[in-house]
């Protein structure tokens, strides 16, 4: 591609890390995802290109759901909705909910389909609950949560999600 044929003439060109950062998102809309993903998980880039680097980690996540990295996946969307330029991380938080509970669909046991499902709550309500979601957006999330709380019939309080927090960055599927 030309983007290719950029890089390879000009390595260090201030466009570079863009001409990459495209390359990536080309690769991952033409499914050739460990392309994408080989090109959008250097941490380099994300410095080179700060302004992409949502789009980056994003696309990023994608690339790795689709090849079955369920951790790395999470990882990527966590760093999506710290990043400060992020102004909407209920997206990221909206999409962890939903892998937890695709997990939970297949889990090999009852308690790894409730620790997902509490997983999904736990982030769904982080989503829900941040400051600068638009209320169609909220109210979706909040039907999910409303829906499994009454297909579990388990209450999950908010106390119980917060005593849950600190696991968030270290459980993984």
């Amino acid at each position: 591609t030309e983007f290719e044929q950029f890089l390879k003439e000009n390595p260090g060109h201030p466009k570079a890390a863009r001409a990459q950062t495209l390359l990536g998102i080309l690769y991952f809309r033409v499914s050739d995802y460990p392309r994408a993903i080989e090109l959008l998980g250097n941490p380099e880039l994300r410095l080179s290109d700060p302004a992409a680097s949502l789009s980056i980690l994003r696309t990023l996540a994608q690339a790795y759901l689709q090849t079955g990295n369920i951790a790395s996946a999470q990882q990527a969307l966590l760093q999506a909705a710290s990043l400060d330029v992020n102004p909407s991380p209920d997206r990221d938080y909206d999409e962890l909910g939903n892998i937890y509970i695709k997990l939970s669909e297949t889990a090999p046991s009852d308690d790894d389909r409730l620790r997902y499902q509490q997983m999904a709550l736990l982030y769904w309500e982080r989503a829900a609950t941040f400051p600068g979601i638009n209320p169609p957006t909220r109210n979706a999330i909040q039907n999910k949560i409303d829906l499994l709380k009454e297909k579990t019939k388990t209450p999950f309080s908010k106390t119980e999600s917060e005593k849950n927090t600190s696991r968030l960055e270290s459980t993984s599927p």
